[in-house]
């Protein structure tokens, strides 16, 4: 849900305009380091990876099934649902991505 500010910025965006290039410019990294603070909250506690884990596990990224019929295709749709995001974790949280794994080791 965008906030009364961030509609209006959309709403009267002109792209030649150099302060409301750089405001949107500004406006997209603040939402991006939030987005990325989100999942640092969520990796930061045991919880957190716990779902995370969980989330990582329905997406296929820790199996590898194959079954020779369309359901090979599901299957990559949900991988390619959870490939983003094991990325992002390993690029911003890889100590908590090592904690997550070791937790999980027995499950």
């Amino acid at each position: 849900m965008r906030s009364s500010t961030e509609e209006t910025a959309a709403d009267n965006y002109d792209t030649g305009d150099r302060k409301a290039v750089a405001d949107r410019e500004k406006l997209a990294k603040v939402r991006e380091e939030k987005r990325i603070n989100g999942l640092k909250l969520t990796m930061a506690t045991s919880d957190g990876r716990r779902w995370m884990w969980a989330f990582l596990s329905n997406c296929g990224l820790f199996s590898v099934e194959f079954n020779g019929n369309s359901k090979d295709y599901y299957n990559l749709g949900r991988r390619g649902a959870g490939m983003p995001v094991m990325a992002e974790i390993q690029k911003h949280c890889m100590d908590e991505y090592i904690l997550m794994a070791r937790e999980n080791a027995n499950v």
